[in-house]
């Protein structure tokens, strides 16, 4: 994690063992001036947005100093106060360049490869971008801070959607400054200035949110920072508080202090079966994924369920017979959608046999 006003970066476990620190306050190798944004790539190198310095450090997996790059300046390779940093599959470096408003990418030696973005509130333009995220197809996401919005880039910096507007309703934003995306493509926000986390679908649906203000768990004052672990938990910077929050993929604490089954998004077949995890739900989830979301009338039909299904879901998981019942429910309309070809099967001969029922009966009268 970036110790930012420690100027140091610090290790730690996934329980929250400390393991490591290094850096100091300086312009020197390995040493920072507010270090952000960090990420790492496949092989373990560590890259720090050394934001204060104008530049970005890389790490190897032993924490030794290996390359910097960048100085303060609006030309290309050079930095004005970057905070956000994330890689793709192929080790390409995207740099939120917060003062110079736009997205720089590099190759993993710190080479210039392309930028976009300027000033403004239109698309491609951006407010003091704070944080960006590629997933795993390579769609870049970036927290367009100022603008209270999520914008939505190809690899090659083509816009290509917005999510959400400043206000404090489900889907908006008040000054978003961290963004990360788990194994499935869903999109996590840190909705600092509401002090919580939103999540979205892949296809930029609100799915659900969690946090208040405040001290006591799953609350925050400010949540910056958001990462992932192998095991699918999320790491929250809550910055204010001063501290590390994690939290599970399939059991995110709400502010009221419930447990939110909404987190994992197919939260009434999830509910019914248990896990997020069972084959059934994967089969849900693919059909969601690849039929509903990419069409208009899904995508409001999606909209709808994820507005009201998470107390539905809540209310099932409490209850082994609802459980149940749902199951038997479901259970068929996972066999239509995994082997339509016996769906084929079935009703044709239903059809036709109800055909000939009704001609047999007009014949009789």
């Amino acid at each position: 994690m970036a110790d930012s006003r420690n100027e140091r970066i610090q290790q730690f476990s996934s329980t929250g063992t400390f393991i490591a620190t290094w850096g100091s306050l300086g312009t020197g190798s390995a040493q920072f001036n507010t270090p952000s944004g960090l990420s790492a790539d496949s092989s373990g190198f560590l890259y720090v947005a050394d934001t204060n310095n104008h530049r970005i450090q890389k790490f190897t997996a032993s924490n030794l100093f290996d390359i910097l790059w960048g100085s303060q300046g609006s030309l290309n390779g050079q930095f004005e106060s970057p905070l956000g940093i994330d890689l793709d599959s192929s080790n390409n470096v995207y740099v939120a360049d917060t003062g110079n408003n736009r997205i720089q990418k590099f190759d993993s030696t710190g080479g210039f490869l392309l930028k976009w973005g300027s000033a403004g509130t239109g698309n491609d333009q951006f407010s003091s971008p704070s944080a960006v995220a590629v997933n795993s197809t390579g769609a870049v996401y970036v927290a367009d801070t100022g603008n209270h919005r999520i914008q939505k880039f190809t690899s090659m910096g083509v816009y290509a959607a917005t999510i959400g507007s400043q206000g404090t309703g489900d889907g908006q934003f008040d000054g978003p400054s961290g963004i990360a995306i788990d194994s499935n493509g869903f999109i996590y926000v840190a909705d600092t200035g509401n002090n919580r986390i939103q999540k979205f679908s892949p296809a930029g649906l609100f799915v659900t949110k969690w946090g208040a203000y405040g001290t006591g768990s799953s609350q925050f004052n400010g949540p910056r920072g958001l990462a992932f672990h192998s095991n699918g938990n999320i790491f929250v910077a809550d910055t204010g508080n001063q501290r590390i929050q994690v939290f599970t993929p399939f059991s995110t604490a709400s502010g009221d202090g419930d447990t939110d089954t909404a987190s994992i998004s197919c939260f009434i077949a999830t509910a019914a079966y248990g896990s997020y995890l069972d084959p059934h739900v994967q089969v849900l989830r693919d059909f969601r994924d690849r039929v509903l979301a990419p069409s208009r009338a899904g995508r409001v039909f999606l909209g709808l369920y994820y507005a009201w299904s998470p107390p539905a879901a809540r209310f099932i998981a409490r209850h082994e017979g609802l459980r149940m019942a749902v199951r038997w429910a479901l259970t068929p309309v996972v066999y239509m959608i995994q082997y339509p070809l016996l769906l084929g099967c079935l009703l044709v001969p239903a059809i036709g046999l109800a055909v000939g029922r009704r001609r047999h009966s007009g014949r009789s009268g």
